[in-house]
């Protein structure tokens, strides 16, 4: 199967930038947002930057896991509803603790 960008020209970074300055005519600099001091987000983003902030490796295939989040306080609540959340389709289970239980009871 072909991979879905793989009909585009690789374009590098800098003549985007110099794109989006000609078209916008201010510098992508003016359009960055600064959460902090140390902290500043562009709101343009390439496959050079990849390796900048730590992007993982693409996937190999589209998988999903179906997510489902469980709110019980009682171990036999949270039984029943990760089963009824595994026979509806998740594949994967959040459960939040909001006590310690007493496990001796």
């Amino acid at each position: 199967m072909e991979k879905l960008f793989s009909q585009f020209s690789n374009i590098s970074k800098k003549e985007w930038l110099s794109q989006i300055e000609k078209e916008s005519g201010s510098s992508i600099l003016d359009l960055e947002i600064n959460f902090d001091t140390n902290i500043k987000v562009s709101p343009f983003l390439n496959f050079e930057d990849k390796k900048l902030i730590g992007i993982p490796n693409q996937k190999s295939n589209n998988s999903w896991l179906v997510s489902e989040k469980v709110f019980e306080k009682e171990p036999i609540l949270i039984n029943k509803s990760v089963l009824v959340a595994l026979n509806g389709g998740a594949s994967a289970i959040e459960i939040e603790i909001y006590q310690q239980w007493n496990y001796e009871d």
